[in-house]
């Protein structure tokens, strides 16, 4: 996005300045913007600096240490700032140089890009910063149509928040959420359920920090599982080695505290576990964000939840996110959000929302709950699916099949179901939706034909048809 931006800017005779915060995110955004050979500079810690360039790539903690004369310079020759990650960048005391709170006004445009618009203080909002929020389509949207990996996710008790201290940076204290999951016993656990779930997926670990990081590699790699752990102390190089390693699956699991949440971009995996507790809600979708990325082959990305945030800090599910929750707010106006109650799926160890009869992801009955009954003690991950009820999923498939027979996309269902309901359906529902859970080859290749056709007439690639083998 922030490419297209930029070259059409340039079009227009506009020169840029794209502002992040780490180094691996401007290594990164070169390598995109040279695809479509964007002419950069660079203003980063042991490059020169040529502003004769028209788009320049800018680190912020450099920045901070220029003079003021160099910054008005500065200024004076561009035309657009971006911000990325401006959940972020934007607090930084130099960004405020370029982008003033509100009611200040800066010398040219401003933008701002994220996928997490949301600050964990209710005295910090974006709307400090931007007058007008552009949405781009919600992730549901985004995986009804294929171009987003869905997710499964799965959860166990939570671990226990009673006795810990909240820091001042906003987030749990360390030592006691290690001392709750940093044992082997619990490792050893969570690898377990690794087995179970996740076995031969390319998996990514969140820790509390790099002695546990290290601590979860040393035991995968002890149950004969190829696992390492990459953190901020590491050059760019050696982490990018790891990364590699990854995605050519030489190792299945890497594990991190920080260094994975953003800039990091192995679309290959599959499954994401969550081994330390967040207050933040930016950071919890960006860590499970890392798994939606398409790739041939992966139907799903796992979120295997070892500590209880999917429910405990009523994050909820990435496609459950609407166009309220991407608004902003004065700071002193933002609302909180919650989601809905969840249930587990005995039969599946599927951890779903109350409401549903069946379980949207085995179509498992549930039993009545028994009263009186809590969960204390380690217990298999159980799956967890959006909320909807089964009149839905049934009304969805009816579509589905409809489809098929007329040659129909998946758009078209999606559109009729949201005249019906008001929200988009889940891209699980689709599964098995047409021929069940067992078909025919002759069914599976009839199935491929018809992908084939919709992926034809819409000019998609091969990834969209891998992506929607829901009847294989």
């Amino acid at each position: 996005m922030a490419a297209n931006i930029i070259k059409r800017a340039l079009a227009l005779g506009k020169k840029s300045l794209f502002f992040t915060h780490r180094n691996t995110l401007l290594t990164q955004s070169a390598e995109e913007f040279a695809q479509i050979e964007l002419p950069l500079g660079w203003i980063s810690s042991g490059s020169r600096v040529d502003l004769t360039q028209p788009v320049q790539l800018v680190s912020l903690q450099t920045l901070a240490y220029w003079s003021q004369e160099q910054l008005s310079e500065l200024i004076k020759k561009f035309d657009q700032v971006i911000f990325d990650e401006c959940h972020i960048t934007n607090w930084f005391t130099i960004a405020q140089f370029f982008c003033p709170p509100i009611p200040s006004t800066p010398p040219f445009k401003v933008i701002g890009l994220t996928a997490t618009p949301w600050r964990r203080s209710k005295y910090e909002s974006l709307a400090d910063y931007y007058q007008t929020p552009h949405v781009a389509p919600l992730p549901s949207v985004l995986m009804a149509q294929g171009f987003l990996s869905p997710f499964v996710y799965f959860t166990i008790n939570k671990i226990s928040r009673k006795n810990l201290k909240i820091e001042k940076n906003g987030e749990y204290e360390k030592p006691g959420q290690k001392a709750q999951v940093n044992t082997p016993e619990y490792i050893d656990k969570v690898i377990a359920e690794w087995v179970r779930l996740a076995k031969g997926r390319p998996t990514i670990v969140f820790a509390v920090d790099i002695e546990h990081a290290h601590a979860i590699a040393s035991l995968f790699s002890q149950a004969g599982i190829p696992a390492a752990a990459v953190d901020g102390t590491m050059s760019l190089k050696e982490r990018k080695k790891n990364y590699q390693q990854l995605e050519n699956e030489q190792i299945l699991i890497l594990v991190s505290c920080e260094a994975l949440s953003e800039g990091f971009n192995v679309k290959k995996v599959s499954a994401v576990i969550l081994f330390r507790l967040t207050t933040s809600r930016a950071k919890y979708f960006q860590q499970i964000g890392r798994g939606a990325r398409l790739w041939p082959g992966k139907s799903n990305c796992l979120v295997l939840d070892a500590v209880g945030l999917i429910d405990g800090e009523k994050f909820g599910f990435l496609e459950d996110l609407t166009e309220e929750d991407f608004a902003i707010f004065e700071s002193e106006q933002r609302p909180s959000f919650s989601h809905s109650p969840k249930k587990t799926c005995e039969n599946c160890s599927a951890m779903v929302p109350a409401g549903l009869r069946v379980c949207s992801y085995c179509n498992h009955p549930f039993p009545l709950p028994e009263k009186g009954a809590n969960g204390t003690i380690f217990s298999e991950m159980k799956l967890t699916v959006p909320l909807s009820q089964q009149e839905k999923i049934d009304f969805y498939h009816d579509l589905l099949r409809q489809a098929y027979s007329q040659q129909k996309s998946f758009n078209w269902c999606d559109r009729q179901y949201k005249m019906r309901y008001g929200q988009h359906p889940h891209v699980q529902w689709r599964k098995g939706a047409i021929f069940g859970d067992d078909p025919t080859p002759k069914q599976k290749s009839a199935y491929q034909q018809y992908l084939k056709a919709i992926a034809q007439q819409a000019h998609l690639s091969q990834d969209w048809i891998q992506a929607n083998q829901w009847e294989m």
